[in-house]
Formats: C-alpha cells, structure tokens, sequence
C-alpha cells in the first residue's frame, strides 16, 4: 500500500510562524494555490481513498486535492489531528524561548516524553499516528491512499519509521503541502519511507 501523507496548506500563523496545534485556522490565498499544486501533483496517483484530520485547514486541503484525485467521500478523524501544543498555541517560537526558557531546558532533550504545558509529548502524536497507520493497513486492501495532516504528527510518525528519537525531528523538514510517501509490505508487515518532504509541485511556480 501506497500512504502519501500531505501537510496541510499554509494559514496566516503559519506565515508569521504562530504555533497553531488545535486552533481552527483557515487555509489563506497561498494555502489554497499549494493545495490546488499538490492536488494537480496527485492527481496521476490513482488515488483510492482521502483520510484528513478534522481541522479545518486540513479538510480544505483534503477537499482540494479531492477534486483532483475524485477519490469519493472524504474520511475524517481526529486520529491525525495536530499535535496539542497546549499554552504554546498562538505564540510564536521567540516568544516561547523567553517565557518558557526553564521549561525548554528539559523539554529539548526529551520531547518525546515531555509534555508541552497543557498539551501532548511528541511521544503522544508518535503513538496517535502510528496507531492509525496500523488501523488503516489492516482494515482495508486500497493501493494509494492520501493522509491529509499536519506538520509535527507527520513528523514523528516520520521518526517511528525510521527509527529517529523524535527529539531530533528538526533535522529533516515537513513543508506545507509537501507529499512524504510511505509504502507498507504486507508480507513483511513493514513501514518504508519512499520520498520524504517532496515540495517538487511547489517550485514550479
């Protein structure tokens, strides 16, 4: 099976690098022109089915790139929503580094089990994600699927199949829109990644 999981589009937080997590941000005119790229990008894939998480900025791109693929009824689930980034959501990554330099202290070093003031650990969204990679590969025999989320549960999802601490998920990127390709062997019953952060469709532009 063929999982080709998207980043969602940018939103305005996005572009001015606000941590959004659980807000319900909107896709703005540069999100919707990369979910109309990587829709014309998919669209040659032979897509069977859409799985988006619930957000809004993820189910518009989902939409998108639906009317590309025709791949019927879109299937949301808070499975891959993003991860909850608790009292960081509205700020951005200077502001965190003043009012929570104590906390950074411990949280660099153990993301993975550290939870973020009133939100998840990354080991949270690993475990969310892989779950639902587990459920979608044994509950149905599609080829191409499309996995419409977000930047932090793509990437730790991304460190449990390559077996990276996710303490070091910043050393690879999860653009927006990017297409990360994963294949699964059902005789092995193995993860592979195929292609990671293809942002091709975009610098065509």
């Amino acid at each position: 099976m063929n999982i080709y999981l998207i980043r969602h589009g940018e939103t305005d937080w996005n572009s001015v690098r606000k941590y959004q997590g659980r807000m319900d941000i909107e896709l703005n005119a540069k999100g919707i022109d990369e979910a109309n790229s990587v829709g014309n990008k998919l669209e040659s894939y032979n897509i069977d089915c859409i799985y988006s998480s619930t957000l809004k900025r993820a189910m518009r791109t989902a939409e998108i790139i639906n009317s590309y693929v025709s791949a019927g009824t879109i299937n949301p689930t808070d499975e891959i929503i993003e991860l909850n980034l608790g009292e960081w959501e509205g700020r951005t990554w200077d502001e965190i580094q003043v009012e929570y330099k104590e906390f950074l202290k411990t949280w660099m070093t153990n993301r993975v089990k550290v939870k973020i003031p009133g939100g998840e650990s990354y080991g949270d969204a690993e475990i969310r994600g892989i779950n639902f990679l587990r459920n979608l590969v044994n509950s149905c025999n599609y080829e191409n699927v499309v996995v419409v989320s977000h930047g932090a549960l793509i990437a730790a999802v991304l460190c449990s199949i390559l077996s990276i601490d996710a303490n070091h998920e910043g050393n690879f990127r999860v653009d927006n829109c990017s297409i990360n390709h994963i294949y699964y062997d059902k005789e092995e019953d193995k993860f592979t990644v195929i292609t990671l952060n293809d942002i091709s469709h975009l610098r065509k532009k």
